[in-house]
């Protein structure tokens, strides 16, 4: 790790770690609130006194497995401070936001989505390329991270 950083991260000896949250001690300060199989939650401290909550995530790959995810930050909607929410979620919100073959089962989609909207958070807006992710399948599969 750089000099003057520190991090927390998900990684155990029984399962593999897909989450590492780095941070500069210069700038803030890092409470790790939850670690979980599919992300982290820490507790950030600016220097001007602000603080707010960051649960940084790495999705998995199997939708039924992404449920666990759901639920738990559905767990987090209700506390006090102001959360941003990071990460990728192995996921799109829609079809319009894949190109190619291989898109995801719909019940995903609307998972995803019913998820998004019960923890109240909205989406950027995104400016630049669409589609910024490839397979490198030969299928010709392009997807919105």
């Amino acid at each position: 790790m750089l000099p003057g950083w520190s991090y927390v991260h998900n990684i155990t000896d029984d399962r593999v770690g897909r989450v590492i949250v780095a941070w500069n001690v210069g700038f803030c300060s890092v409470i790790a609130k939850y670690i979980f199989k599919q992300h982290v939650l820490v507790e950030m401290s600016m220097l001007n006194g602000s603080k707010f909550l960051l649960p940084v995530v790495y999705g998995s790959n199997n939708y039924v497995e992404r449920r666990e995810l759901w639920c738990s930050l559905m767990e987090f909607q209700e506390q006090i401070l102001p959360w941003v929410l990071a990460g990728d979620f192995n996921i799109i919100r829609e079809e319009s936001h894949s190109m190619g073959v291989l898109l995801p089962p719909a019940i995903a989609m609307r998972e995803f989505n019913e998820c998004l909207e019960g923890i109240g958070v909205v989406e950027l807006s995104s400016h630049g390329c669409l589609f910024t992710w490839s397979c490198h399948t030969g299928e010709g599969c392009l997807r919105r991270m």
